[in-house]
């Protein structure tokens, strides 16, 4: 079994109390059954899970991430397709027992008002970027399964990486690229600025929605602002190009079903329609019901969140008149010349929108990857997936 170990902080807010000058106090679980080992300490929350893992992938994971220096990288790009698809099975298993006890500390009166949880990060030398890393703790049968990896490794580096353990990057959830404006764009959002006008929260609530999904790991409270910043943009947009009878029942009545509001919002030429939305909608309240009323752990899958998000940005962009991509939501494969060299067999995305590519120009689609990693596509390197390729499971089954 190979042992993979992270630390998850609170802000530097949860702490033990001890004497002055005693020794620091160490709180320690261990859960056999899901191989997992959970600690509390001054340094915050230690997660330690035990993955079986054959020696191949072993191999894998060493040659992409050992070097002649330590570390030798965190980036998630270090690693090869193969190796990214083991690490995402540890990670899962990690993010899992993190949000157990994250959970846990916040049943306590104290932990109540904790701050959200995040995975330690760690930066290379002299570099501004941090990485959010786990540790692989080498066991004497996993050294002698990739003891050719450190051929001709100096023996101190070797021992640093035996010492402190082999740093594994973790996926990059939901990856953004960086946004570059033009001269039209940022002098478009200068002269709208208006300090007298109010502000509609259901916009910053979008972005709260994603760095609560992508920064903080938690996709069920990602779920419910994001449910509720679509509610309360379309009930906005509704009120705005509606009568005062239809403002009277979004003010005094139970609110429709995030599928009613846009089908109303479509009926109204409020904004543009699109064929799928009403039932990626309709799936998205269903989570959005579940998590709210249920107390179970909801595992959703990523390019699920993914359309979710895509749909919930074009909405927001389409009650202010902007047009956005039919195929915005919607699964597709990658099939250019080298898939094969960034992407394993049956890799799926979901397209997030289509927007200039900033390299060249090109007008490209920007698809969300099941490795949490965007990228963008042009018109002949994908294929939109046919009939229940675009089906992912109910939320109930």
């Amino acid at each position: 079994m190979s042992r993979f170990s992270v630390r998850i902080k609170h802000d530097q807010q949860l702490w033990t109390k001890h004497e002055r000058g005693a020794d620091l106090k160490n709180y320690v679980r261990d859960f056999p059954e899901h191989d997992t080992e959970i600690a509390f300490n001054d340094f915050g929350i230690t997660i330690a899970v035990e993955v079986d893992l054959e020696k191949e992938e072993q191999l894998e994971i060493a040659r992409c991430m050992v070097g002649e220096k330590f570390p030798k990288t965190f980036s998630w790009q270090a690693l090869t397709p193969v190796a990214g698809a083991v690490v995402q099975k540890v990670e899962r298993k990690i993010l899992y027992a993190a949000r157990a006890a994250d959970h846990a500390f916040r049943r306590i009166p104290k932990g109540v008002r904790l701050p959200a949880w995040k995975l330690e990060e760690r930066s290379l030398a002299n570099s501004q970027q941090y990485f959010q890393v786990m540790r692989w703790r080498l066991t004497e049968e996993e050294l002698a399964n990739i003891e050719e990896v450190f051929e001709g490794v100096d023996h101190k580096v070797r021992d640093q990486y035996i010492k402190n353990g082999v740093p594994v990057p973790f996926s990059v959830p939901f990856d953004q690229k960086q946004i570059h404006l033009t001269d039209e764009e940022s002098n478009q959002a200068m002269d709208l600025i208006d300090l007298d006008a109010p502000v509609q929260p259901f916009r910053s609530m979008y972005g709260i929605a994603w760095e609560t999904f992508a920064i903080n790991r938690s996709p069920d409270a990602a779920v419910l602002i994001l449910a509720t910043s679509l509610e309360t943009a379309l009930k906005w947009k509704l009120s705005q190009g509606g009568d005062e009878i239809a403002k009277y029942l979004l003010e005094n009545t139970q609110s429709p079903p995030l599928r009613r509001l846009y089908q109303c919002a479509v009926n109204a030429n409020l904004i543009e329609p699109r064929d799928k939305f009403a039932s990626w909608l309709s799936q998205l309240t269903e989570a959005r019901n579940y998590i709210a009323h249920k107390p179970n752990v909801l595992e959703l899958d990523f390019l699920l969140l993914g359309r979710w998000f895509a749909v919930s940005e074009a909405i927001l962009n389409g009650i202010t008149g902007i047009s956005f991509d039919p195929l915005v939501g919607f699964v597709v494969k990658p099939t250019g010349k080298k898939a094969s060299d960034h992407f394993v067999d049956g890799a799926r995305g979901v397209v997030l929108r289509r927007e200039v590519f900033a390299h060249n120009g090109e007008n490209r689609l920007h698809v969300l990857m099941d490795t949490g990693e965007t990228y963008y596509f042009g018109d002949h390197s994908y294929e939109v997936l046919a009939g229940k390729g675009q089906n992912f499971p109910s939320i109930l089954s």
